[in-house]
């Protein structure tokens, strides 16, 4: 199926009202209105040009905590303009249509309209008013989105006006005034496509390519182009990238600001893919669907990669890594096609099973300068009350799927409540403390501002000796006592120390000179996880509207036995009681988190 026969099938499933879909789905193609033969004055009347404009959200500044989908239909109020083209010299002749949306769909119709030209050049405008006179812009415009298509309207097929059709049109436009005709023309336009995505050989001419195969290239060339600039005039300018691929068929020729953006749209892959599928699956089908697409955003990076730097085409998988500039990924060789790849770490995989309650988990042996460390490659999620009460992510019981339970800290050490203690020994010494010290700093003897202290201290005091304050008293814990502590871990496993991750992040600093050592902990399915250690963010997603997925992320705490006078000097927050620390927080793309002995998973070591 090749792309225009499937965005036609695409369109007519989903995209377009009933009685709309029943007039545009016929495989007929008549000459759409009036006829003329192809030596005689053109004349084309009662013309119909129907279809759907996309918007391919990525290409808009963005709230670091949303994520837009990256293509939906235009929103009502867009407007769709048909301009003629005459037919020797391709520009307009003055003659043009117009459609303003009155569905978020992105479902158009210029209907009944007389040419004088079979080609035609349509415009979709995501934002209502804007001036389009300007030949042959594409969008981002300010806030708004603008793309193109190239139409011959003897061809009734509904015509999917996207970012793949402004490629297509600028590409085929300069072809036909070389002299190639207009199908000719279409057809190495697409094939210059899918060659700047690494794509060749016998995938050349698309078939075997899904309608998911060009959802995600889209939204990777959209979020590409996002961040790809050019400098003139000591400023920054966006470049057209179509108008850049309809004169040259490639984007060799801007091959270093192109690699520009490759970077910020693998480092947003990183973050997405960190996050659990299962998440994007509660969401709903289409951000399902959206999580499916990033499994081959990877493929289609790699590709546009392969091509700038000039690799060739993926002939006999090769465990061989083509560098990328600047980048903590290359490319390599593998299953009929270029992947982006982590350096990996040396380990293995295999399971145990807690013989508590039967759950089995995943494991991992990571082998780090000869010295090999077995640890739960996923987050414990034993919830046996003898350890106490342990808990759900945001108190959401679907959450324990996902990440596994969080403990607090005493808990999951197995030291019961005789270690905590309150700021202070009694209430009365806490309001005693208070009133000396802010009492002393109030310029204020009017009696009701005095009132007004003493009821302040008094609330402070009452947080302060409350149960949910009380820290851990290290001066009644024998640190050499809890070297090699269980804990709430399996027999046979044991909570990690802070060498234990010292060892990890050390390696990790020392190998890839990272100033966000955490990230190569994260998993990053099709890409890579570099330890297979299988950390994922924690985050709460919902919608913010129908189009955009509002994403917080919250600070993922882990458990270690704490060192005297040890600290962990890696990128993250570190939860501290004098000079102990309690557990490593992972601070990625991080946002806010709540209390600081409390709520951390538990990643067991093997003894």
């Amino acid at each position: 199926m090749n792309y225009f026969e499937m965005s036609r099938k695409f369109i007519c499933s989903v995209a377009m009202p009933l009685a709309l879909m029943l007039a545009a789905c016929s495989d007929d193609k008549s000459v759409a209105g009036g006829s003329a033969e192809e030596t005689g004055v053109y004349a084309f009347e009662n013309v119909s040009v129907r279809g759907v404009a996309m918007i391919n959200a990525q290409s808009e500044t963005q709230d670091s905590s949303k994520m837009e989908l990256p293509e939906v239909g235009m929103q009502k109020g867009s407007v769709v303009t048909l301009y003629e083209l005459d037919s020797v010299t391709l520009e307009r002749t003055g003659v043009s249509f117009a459609d303003t949306l009155d569905t978020d769909n992105g479902a158009f119709n210029i209907r009944d309209v007389k040419l004088s030209s079979p080609y035609v050049w349509i415009t979709a405008v995501e934002k209502e008013g804007l001036s389009v006179d300007a030949d042959y812009v594409m969008g981002p415009l300010g806030g708004t989105f603008l793309v193109n298509a190239f139409v011959d309207v003897r061809d009734t097929a509904p015509v999917t006006v996207d970012i793949f059709s402004d490629l297509m049109s600028f590409r085929v436009r300069t072809l036909m005034l070389a002299g190639s005709s207009f199908q000719e023309a279409s057809a190495k336009a697409k094939s210059e496509i899918l060659e700047a995505f690494g794509i060749s050989g016998d995938s050349a001419d698309g078939e075997e390519l899904t309608e998911l195969d060009y959802y995600a290239m889209r939204s990777v060339f959209v979020g590409v182009m996002r961040f790809s600039f050019s400098t003139k005039d000591d400023s920054l300018e966006r470049i057209d990238a179509s108008e850049i691929f309809g004169q040259y068929g490639s984007l060799l020729n801007v091959k270093s600001n192109v690699l520009v953006g490759v970077h910020y749209a693998l480092e947003d892959l990183k973050f997405r893919l960190s996050i659990p599928q299962a998440v994007y699956d509660q969401m709903g089908e289409v951000a399902a669907k959206e999580y499916r697409a990033m499994l081959l955003y990877e493929k289609y990076l790699a590709g546009i990669l392969s091509v700038l730097l000039e690799a060739g085409p993926c002939v006999t998988d090769s465990d061989a890594m083509v560098d990328v500039p600047s980048e903590d990924v290359g490319i390599v060789c593998r299953s009929g096609g270029w992947h982006l790849a982590f350096e990996q770490v040396p380990h293995t995989f295999g399971t145990m099973t807690d013989a508590r309650d039967g759950r089995t988990y995943r494991t991992v042996t990571i082998d780090i300068d000869g010295v090999e460390q077995t640890w739960m490659a996923e987050n414990l999620n034993y919830s046996g009350t003898e350890f106490g009460a342990s808990k759900c992510l945001n108190d959401k019981e679907e959450n324990c799927g996902i990440y596994g339970r969080t403990y607090d800290w005493n808990v999951a050490m197995g030291l019961g409540e005789s270690v905590l203690r309150n700021a202070y020994g009694s209430m009365q010494e806490c309001v005693d403390s208070l009133s000396a010290r802010f009492k002393v700093s109030s310029d204020s003897s009017d009696e009701a501002s005095l009132k007004a202290l003493d009821a302040e201290i008094q609330e402070r005091c009452e947080v302060s000796m409350s149960d949910s304050s009380r820290i851990v008293d290290f001066s009644v814990i024998d640190l050499d006592s809890i070297a090699v502590t269980q804990g709430v871990c399996p027999d046979g496993w044991r909570i990690p120390t802070f060498d234990d991750w010292e060892t990890i992040f050390s390696y990790v600093d020392r190998t890839w000179h990272s100033a966000v050592e955490t990230a190569y902990l994260l998993a990053a399915p099709s890409i890579g996880d570099p330890f297979g250690f299988s950390l994922y963010n924690t985050v709460e997603m919902e919608w913010d509207g129908d189009r955009t997925l509002k994403t917080e992320v919250i600070l993922a705490k882990y458990i270690m036995v704490p060192k005297e006078n040890g600290r962990l000097h890696y990128f993250g927050d570190l939860n501290t009681v004098a000079s102990y620390d309690l557990g490593y927080v992972f601070n990625y793309n991080a946002v806010s988190f709540e209390g600081w002995r409390e709520n951390f998973f538990v990643r067991c070591v093997k003894n």
